[in-house]
């Protein structure tokens, strides 16, 4: 008879493997996103790696298995990662938040290894992208164990930390983007909400729904049917009274673009807002009604920096393009990144 289709599936030698892994790599690389790693660090070897092949996570990492992870990302531009302290305190939230333990030396630990795999990279614009997970070990629910001893109480949690510098940088799109409710997709509740995992599949979809509604984004509202936010950025709008408004925090991710974009306006006694117009920072209820009356709204976050939306819902913000307040909000946020005091210089030197 004929043979069966598992006969097709090839039994590759170790090198084989590595061979056909980079081949794969490099084919998606070419044909994909356009985004590029350039460095892999992993706990596991507490080592950086650039080889393709070899930036891999162990199949039984719950991490892929169970999504039992935290993660983070900063971005690296002009040879420094911006306001590397402020993810590092996100980063040991979310893992305090889930229970899960830093590897080695706790947050000096991960801090070295995320400037080695940034130096490594040779990344000058980028980011860097990094991983917590309970570790590999096993295809069911529980938690691995490490340590001695045969009973549960005598074992102690493990973890894995991983971490990937990947280019170009993502840029903020300063003509703007438009932006659609999906309210069929709920968010996160609390406390998920505020807690940085892995489990993104409610942020696919809704970025799918987005496109669907023939959107660059969707947003998501909150149980009380309030504007929530958008998959991977805060949104704010600025109201005819001229306040800048966000959603209540307790509903969304505490974005750390946003909050600096507030304490970069409120510093120096607001000489910033009031240069820009801006009576004042307000964190409340959005009604999608309201959001449509905005004169301006905008994204935020480490992807997207600051950007404009000039259509909510097939209709136009204000006068349907960038207005002066976003505008300056771009700028802001631009020479915070590139001058500001949050910046931490890589030493590529390290691994010339």
């Amino acid at each position: 008879g004929e043979a069966g289709g598992a006969a097709r599936v090839r039994l590759l030698s170790g090198a084989d493997a590595v061979e056909a892994a980079n081949a794969a790599a490099t084919a998606a690389a070419a044909g994909g996103s356009g985004t590029h790693a350039r460095a892999f660090y992993s706990s596991l070897t507490d080592a950086v790696t650039r080889e393709g092949a070899a930036m891999v996570v162990p199949m039984s990492d719950h991490l892929c298995t169970r999504g039992d992870a935290v993660f983070d990302t900063a971005i690296i531009i002009g040879g420094a990662v911006y306001m590397l302290e402020e993810h590092l305190d996100r980063l040991e939230a979310s893992a305090s938040a889930v229970g899960l333990c830093l590897p080695g030396g706790g947050r000096t630990f991960i801090r070295d290894a995320l400037l080695a795999t940034a130096a490594a990279s040779g990344v000058r614009d980028g980011a860097l992208r990094y991983w917590l997970s309970s570790g590999p070990g096993g295809f069911g629910v529980a938690r691995p164990k490490r340590g001695e001893g045969v009973g549960v109480e005598q074992q102690a949690p493990g973890s894995a930390f991983y971490a990937v510098a990947v280019e170009p940088l993502a840029l903020a799109v300063p003509q703007g983007v438009s932006c659609a409710v999906v309210p069929h997709i709920p968010p996160k509740p609390a406390p998920f909400c505020s807690i940085k995992s892995t489990n993104y599949l409610p942020n696919v979809m809704a970025v799918e729904a987005g496109h669907a509604a023939g959107a660059d984004y969707g947003i998501f509202l909150d149980a009380g049917g309030f504007v929530n936010e958008a998959p991977t950025a805060n949104v704010a709008f600025i109201t005819r009274e001229r306040e800048l408004v966000t959603p209540r925090a307790e509903n969304v991710l505490r974005g750390l673009t946003l909050k600096r974009v507030i304490d970069l306006l409120e510093n120096d006694g607001g000489a910033a807002a009031e240069a820009i117009g801006i009576k004042r920072c307000v964190y409340a209820d959005i009604s999608p009604a309201e959001a449509e009356q905005a004169v301006e709204a905008m994204l935020l976050g480490g992807g997207v920096h600051v950007t404009p939306v000039v259509r909510w819902n097939g209709n136009p913000i204000g006068d349907g393009e960038a207005g002066p307040v976003g505008r300056a909000l771009v700028e802001l946020i631009h020479d915070d990144m590139t001058s500001g005091p949050l910046r931490t210089p890589v030493e590529y030197s390290l691994y010339d």
